[in-house]
């Protein structure tokens, strides 16, 4: 517990979940702000005797602080999904072309469907796939060698996920040209089974394919 507590004085963890336009990246973006604190427009009240003006008062003095305040990193959860996915294809492919393939095979199984499939201005899963991984990301990715993802991040190999999130945003970027929804549904099934299984691979009974 004390290992625990010291943890809660370096960083906190503020999930945030919602619906398509419900606000969630804009409190994101505005809590990754070193001056998220000094640009708040309502001051708390010099004087008052009211119970929620005097937390309020309390928790922005001590965040408006000097130190006190540290901007939050954002870790998207599809990014981490993807991530997922892309170590699992990693661990079945030898070089960059099977590693394509396998990815495409694993997208197949959670929600995307036929490899073939195509909307009317011509995009295709494969197209996506292959114009989004190149042999960088690949040699990034096979350098996390441990079975499990977590630990291998824990080991201090120096990798960190920041090091691909432009590979990863343009993968995604890809799919939801593909069909958005489908996209939301893959993302879906690969959370269900990573908290069924731990592992993104040979998921049956998900979502029809991106068509």
């Amino acid at each position: 517990m004390n290992e625990l507590y010291k943890l809660r004085r370096d960083f906190t963890i503020v999930g945030l979940t919602g619906k398509s336009g419900s606000g969630c990246s804009e409190i994101a973006d505005k809590l990754c702000s070193s001056s998220y604190i000094s640009d708040i427009k309502d001051k708390p009240l010099a004087e008052s005797t009211d119970v929620n003006e005097l937390k309020y008062k309390i928790c922005y003095n001590y965040l408006n602080y000097k130190g006190n305040w540290r901007g939050y990193k954002i870790i998207k959860y599809s990014h981490v999904l993807i991530l997922h996915l892309l170590h699992d294809a990693s661990l079945r492919s030898k070089n960059l072309k099977s590693f394509r393939e396998c990815i495409i095979d694993i997208i197949d199984g959670l929600g995307t469907g036929k490899k073939t499939a195509r909307l009317s201005k011509g995009i295709s899963l494969e197209t996506v796939v292959i114009d989004s991984i190149c042999n960088d990301l690949y040699i990034k990715i096979k350098k996390l060698s441990d079975k499990d993802l977590a630990e291998s991040l824990k080991s201090g190999s120096g990798f960190q996920i920041s090091s691909i999130n432009i590979d990863v945003a343009k993968l995604i970027k890809g799919l939801r040209e593909v069909n958005y929804f489908k996209t939301k549904l893959l993302f879906h099934d690969l959370a269900n089974k990573l908290r069924s299984q731990g592992t993104t691979q040979d998921c049956s009974g998900c979502s029809d394919d991106l068509t």
